[in-house]
């Protein structure tokens, strides 16, 4: 099995890269003392939305809640008119028997971008469609009739057209037009959950770690104030505060190319350009939370790429908080003798490259690269 890991150091000035849920910087202990936190859910979604502008809707997920209204403007599109429209996405998504309120889905759910396919199947289908929707609330509600054994027939074979269903001689899920995710990198890489439609989970190929300060930190309030242009009175309209942080944040992410490669979702063209774009994107995550107020915009300190055939982190290097006013360089010296004590206890990774800007010494196995698009193009053809 191959694995492509991305270690990045990166220090983020004053900011708010991660907030919890009473709105302050996250933040995590290690040995005793505080770290700044950077959670995995917010790298994975920065990296999910860079996507957009790389891939094809057609290969891509959205996860939504808004299932219905957005097949109900599919059908639009295709020349239904409105009240058609709407009367066809709620019977679609009564035979999925995705419960609603609103308009809405009680949980999201991944399905594709691109729901054209889908709104096509719907109008070919309309007349079956709009028979089997009563059909499935009547098999659903207790003390309801039974259905007849023809009825029985005619859902049956709506639903597995739509979200598909179990192959009796491998117990593995034959996906439907609606769960299908053949070809979407997204969920090939970073996986989905459906509870509300069982059996068309998605195992990911990549993961990512929570990000942490190499050092000891705490946040700062900011407390700030508010002035109405219009207000005769001088004084502040508005009083508030917000927490601020800022340090070098140890990042870590690994793909198993090998699982992207065989779960079936990606041929090895797609894996191999998925993976280069996740090292991409992920090497070069900035924070986007409260940017307009702090500007957080730095490029990496150091950029590590392996590829070999077991997957490690070396988070371990940062046990001990660095210290010392060139935490910067402090982080970079602590990686390196990590990376070089694991390589002389366990041999060295296939292969490995690393970027710093400037001077700063690494040394270990790693190929030293001088630019970011060499790292890349060593990195590709290391795949």
């Amino acid at each position: 099995m191959t694995f492509v890991q991305v270690h990045v150091l990166s220090w983020v000035p004053l900011s708010c890269v991660n907030r919890d849920d009473a709105g302050q910087p996250k933040f995590m202990r290690i040995g005793g003392g505080s770290r700044g936190r950077w959670s995995s859910q917010s790298q994975k979604y920065a990296v999910r939305k860079r996507f957009v502008k790389t891939f094809d809707p057609d290969n891509l997920a959205m996860r939504t809640k808004f299932v219905e209204s957005e097949l109900a403007t599919a059908l639009v599109e295709q020349g239904a008119d409105e009240d058609q429209a709407a009367e066809l996405a709620d019977a679609f998504m009564t035979v999925v028997n995705l419960k609603r309120s609103d308009g809405r889905t009680e949980t999201l759910i991944a399905v594709r971008s691109n729901l054209d396919p889908v709104a096509e199947w719907v109008l070919k289908n309309s007349d079956d469609l709009k028979l089997a929707a009563p059909l499935k609330v009547q098999a659903t509600t207790k003390k309801a009739p039974k259905l007849e054994a023809d009825e029985k027939t005619l859902l049956k074979q709506v639903e597995t057209a739509i979200t598909g269903k179990k192959d009796s001689r491998t117990g593995r899920m034959i996906n439907g037009l609606l769960t299908d995710p053949t070809g979407l990198v997204d969920t090939a890489l970073f996986g989905r959950m459906m509870a509300e439609l069982p059996g068309n989970d998605t195992q990911a190929a990549c993961s990512v770690a929570h990000a942490f300060t190499t050092h000891e930190d705490d946040y700062t309030i900011d407390y700030f104030t508010s002035t109405d242009d219009k207000n005769p009175i001088q004084g502040s309209s508005h009083i508030g505060q917000q927490g601020f942080n800022s340090g070098v944040f140890y990042r870590f992410a690994c793909v198993s190319l090998g699982e992207l490669r065989e779960g079936g979702l990606l041929d090895d063209d797609m894996a191999r350009r998925a993976t280069l774009e996740f090292v991409r994107e992920f090497a070069q995550l900035q924070p986007v939370a409260k940017r307009f107020g702090t500007a957080p915009y730095t490029a990496p300190s150091l950029i590590l790429v392996t590829v070999a055939e077991q997957a490690m982190s070396y988070a371990d290097a940062f046990v001990d908080p660095v210290c010392g006013p060139d935490l910067i360089g402090e982080s970079i010296a602590a990686l390196s003798e990590t990376m070089h004590n694991k390589v002389e206890a366990f041999g060295p990774p296939g292969k490995a490259f690393v970027l710093i800007p400037g001077d700063e010494c690494f040394t270990t196995c790693a190929e030293r690269v001088h630019n970011f698009e060499s790292l890349m193009n060593r990195v590709e053809e290391s795949l």
